[in-house]
């Protein structure tokens, strides 16, 4: 049976599909990029985009049983977060600087002429930036679920005292 569209709500395990989206369309965005950027700017950006996926991935595949797990499935959701922002301040720089790729344009009369294009339109800057930043947005929300799922007085695997994940959880609360 399903649902209508207004009684729909995000699935728990969003953030790991929205990652491999954003990483897809990170790898499309730097192939548009100058070549001359692969090895410097284009190979910090792409890595940026595949930490975002690989510790969001990791953290969806920890099945929480111990408190150190809980910490180990918060640590790979702070790294995935993290990654997130560099990302965001990596497209701002392509942003800035604005590369431009030389098109040759056929007048009507048969010259040839170069013009400069950009390599990334501003649409696609856009797309990219709101993509990034939804996936902070769900990223920040499964973060805040843990802390309420596993905080000292709901949940009996963080009671234990004398453990790392009980004295941060009574430091933040």
């Amino acid at each position: 049976m399903s649902v209508p569209k207004y009684k729909r709500d995000t699935a728990p395990a969003e953030f790991v599909r929205t990652a491999a989206q954003l990483e897809a369309f990170t790898g499309k965005m730097c192939a548009r990029l100058p070549k001359r950027w692969a090895f410097t700017r284009t190979r910090y950006i792409t890595d940026c985009a595949n930490d975002i996926l690989n510790h969001a991935v990791r953290a969806n595949a920890i099945w929480v049983t111990t408190p150190e797990e809980v910490a180990q499935r918060m640590a790979h959701l702070m790294e995935a977060h993290a990654a997130c922002y560099t990302l965001l301040r990596k497209i701002d720089i392509i942003e800035e600087e604005m590369p431009v790729r030389i098109v040759d344009n056929v007048n009507p009369d048969g010259t040839i002429v170069k013009r400069e294009k950009p390599c990334l339109s501003a649409g696609l800057l856009r797309e990219w930036t709101v993509l990034a930043t939804k996936e902070i947005k769900l990223i920040k929300g499964v973060i805040n679920s843990d802390r309420k799922r596993f905080s000292t007085k709901r949940h009996p695997l963080a009671q234990k005292k004398g453990t790392a994940y009980s004295r941060k959880c009574s430091r933040s609360v």
